[in-house]
């Protein structure tokens, strides 16, 4: 299917209807494509961004992300997919950038998810982003989430996955307010109330709102570029819990010699581990 791409600011109250449908997968799974043409890259939302942030690059690869997230959302809405956005988690996401991306011209994307039949338990949606411009590959993304369904098994095993908390040399202590969720909402279009709003958060069972994912990687991306002098072409993560606001989270990193950043944010009790991932560094030129 192919259409045109909503803004992610009008992507929000449709994704709450779809509380209506549950957790419903029939046994042939489910499996949608959509194809978003022309979608234009607005140079003053991209400035914004970048002084935001204080990149140094021009094309951070982080930006790419928002496009990747307004398909997929966008995705989600379609009928054929038959679970609510609201509860779905998202755990780990891969960004790779192949080619730098312009203002100039628009871009096409194709998003496809898969997500594979189960009786019971929770399912896993994966979500691939393929972003082209004039015809050139730019960007692919990979995202996957979970949908936590109860099982009839008796069972006190958690099906989380293990939190491993290592030791890097570097670390930065974050301050996070319930205004910068607010200001990331603004420049990313990503107005979810989950974010923004305490009250909202709370009837989810968070005790306050929580930072958005991509904010911190969107930070540790400006570290890597501006601190380490250091543009990045790929970004792996893992996300293991929500960061509620206000909070002190820790930024731990370590640059290796063949420029592979690897980092984790956990809270100051060293107790629980927020995400953790790597960032490789610029392969073109």
């Amino acid at each position: 299917m192919s259409k045109g791409l909503s803004k992610m600011e009008s992507l929000i109250i449709p994704a709450f209807k779809t509380l209506l449908k549950g957790k419903k997968i029939s046994k042939e799974g489910i499996h949608l494509k959509h194809f978003y043409n022309k979608v234009e890259i607005d140079k003053i939302k991209l400035d914004r961004f970048i002084n935001y942030f204080n990149f140094t690059t021009k094309t951070p690869i982080s930006y790419l992300y928002v496009f990747a997230q307004r398909a997929q959302t966008s995705l989600m809405l379609d009928k054929k997919f038959t679970l609510a956005i609201p509860g779905m988690i998202h755990i780990e996401n891969n960004l790779v950038m192949y080619l730098d991306y312009s203002t100039n011209h628009p871009i096409d994307i194709k998003v496809t998810v898969n997500v594979d039949y189960k009786a019971e338990g929770s399912l896993k949606p994966v979500f691939f982003v393929e972003i082209y411009q004039n015809g050139k590959h730019i960007c692919s993304c990979k995202s996957i989430y979970i949908v936590k369904r109860k099982s009839r098994k008796n069972s006190k095993r958690s099906n989380k996955e293990k939190e491993s908390i290592e030791t890097y040399s570097s670390s930065l202590k974050w301050k996070l307010d319930s205004s910068i969720a607010k200001e990331y909402a603004k420049i990313s279009g990503d107005k979810n109330p989950i974010h923004t709003s305490s009250l909202f958060s709370k009837m989810l069972g968070f005790k306050s709102s929580i930072i958005h994912g991509w904010y911190s990687i969107c930070e540790i991306e400006h570290i890597y570029n501006k601190v380490h002098k250091k543009s990045a072409s790929e970004i792996h993560v893992n996300f293991h819990n929500a960061i509620t606001l206000p909070n002190e989270p820790i930024l731990e990193f370590e640059l290796s010699d063949d420029d592979l950043l690897v980092f984790q944010v956990k809270n100051a009790e060293e107790s629980k581990l927020f995400l953790k991932g790597n960032i490789k560094p610029l392969t073109f030129t």
